[in-house]
């Protein structure tokens, strides 16, 4: 009965991370037991270190572990860091004690897994080579032409591409990751996609009030009863990410974000979210990205937007391998920089700690709805061009809106 009440408190205890996580740190334990199996049977910690005498014991332990990582399984540093990490939290939700793994010797032995010259180059060569580009307008302006214009409603695979192109440009402008526009990837993957209902239209009626809508069946329903043209009526949509990866700590996830019409590009990604609203089907309760064509549902995947974007490279003569939905984020900072937007609103927007260097370190080479990617990459490109960088903007021209290029001296007569 002792055991069957441990296990059931460790099964408790493991809900308090994600089912992915779970899945890897079990594999970080399979690691320790291939180690022990090693091990003259005397010499045997046990799973847990139950069977060692002192916290010296355990350390030491901990410390011959490091060692065969380093040595036997050739992992280094964070490699065998993370490990290390996965073993402690088995042993934890076991109800063992796991001070020992803090000690100043275990430090020592993960400094003791450090590269040396020769492996750090190799290292960071792959490094360099892995590395995502921050996409550009003119690459987003690849995609929407590729995967938005002259794309009809009537077709599935003209819809899914549709779709494509939107999770691609909502990731560039609000700086959200991949898994808040797309469909969860599977099972054992946390659900953090934004939904119909969590995003509000401003609506201009037909009194010429402006009213707040919630969700698109609402937005459907005044726009179709009140014959009402969207591209005029609707003023801006705020979307909210109410679920996300760092919502628990980090709040300015919650706040709602802005799509508005202070930019062309802003202004066009808009009405493209509005005519998906209008036409794709996408109830309250879906994924924002969810179609309905012939009585089939879809929503648009992570791998849907990944493939878009590397086509769009790949056609504007870019190295696909360097582009993936990391590249959207990474363009939302980068453009941030260029215009030298604010630091807080740039994590106001992108969901950022306020006050965090992430953005500058790891993404880029005030009001609180803050302005987004499309909002502020126009004016980007403009600063680039007047550095010797060629860029494109969204610019509606006659009655079909489409992506052109735009050369200062035009932005200037605007």
């Amino acid at each position: 009965m002792g055991q069957e009440r441990r296990q059931e408190a460790a099964d408790f205890l493991m809900t308090s991370v994600t089912k992915g996580s779970v899945a890897s740190y079990r594999k970080k334990q399979n690691v320790f037991d291939a180690y022990r199996c090693t091990l003259p049977l005397a010499e045997d910690p046990g799973r847990w270190f139950e069977k060692c005498t002192s916290k010296q014991h355990r350390v030491q332990e901990v410390v011959l572990f490091y060692q065969y990582l380093y040595e036997v399984r050739k992992l280094r540093e964070v490699q065998a860091a993370g490990i290390m990490r996965g073993l402690a939290f088995c042993v934890e939700v076991e109800g063992y004690d796991v001070d020992f793994f803090h000690s100043p010797l275990v430090a020592r032995a993960l400094k003791a897994c450090a590269r040396n010259s020769k492996e750090a180059r190799a290292y960071n060569e792959v490094k360099l080579e892995r590395d995502k580009n921050p996409v550009s307008m003119s690459v987003l302006g690849k995609v929407r032409e590729m995967y938005w214009a002259n794309r009809q409603w009537t077709s599935r695979d003209d819809v899914n591409a549709k779709g494509s192109w939107l999770a691609i440009a909502l990731g560039f402008d609000l700086g959200a990751r991949i898994g808040n526009v797309t469909r969860a990837d599977g099972p054992c993957q946390q659900d953090h996609s934004i939904r119909g209902i969590d995003v509000s239209f401003e609506v201009v009626n037909i009194t010429g009030q402006t009213v707040e809508v919630k969700g698109g069946e609402a937005l459907r329903y005044v726009i179709t009863s009140g014959h009402l043209d969207y591209t005029t009526a609707v003023k801006g949509a705020l979307l909210t990410l109410v679920s996300s990866k760092t919502s628990r700590s980090v709040k300015t996830q919650m706040i709602p974000k802005l799509i508005g019409r202070r930019s062309v590009a802003e202004n066009q990604l808009l009405d493209d979210l509005l005519e998906w609203m209008m036409k794709s089907g996408t109830l309250d309760s879906d994924e924002l990205l969810t179609r309905y064509h012939e009585g089939h549902r879809r929503t648009t995947t992570r791998k849907d937007a990944n493939t878009a974007l590397k086509a769009a490279a790949a056609t504007l003569g870019l190295n696909p391998d360097k582009y993936s939905s990391k590249s959207l984020r990474g363009g939302l900072a980068t453009a941030a920089r260029a215009v030298k937007l604010p630091c807080d609103e740039l994590a106001l927007r992108g969901g950022w700690a306020i006050g965090s260097k992430t953005p500058e370190k790891f993404y880029t080479t005030l009001g609180k709805r803050g302005r987004g990617g499309m909002a502020i990459g126009a004016e980007a490109d403009l600063i680039n061009q007047a550095s010797g960088v060629v860029g494109s903007i969204l610019e509606p021209e006659g009655s079909d809106a489409h992506w052109v290029k735009l050369d200062p001296s035009r932005a200037k007569a605007r």
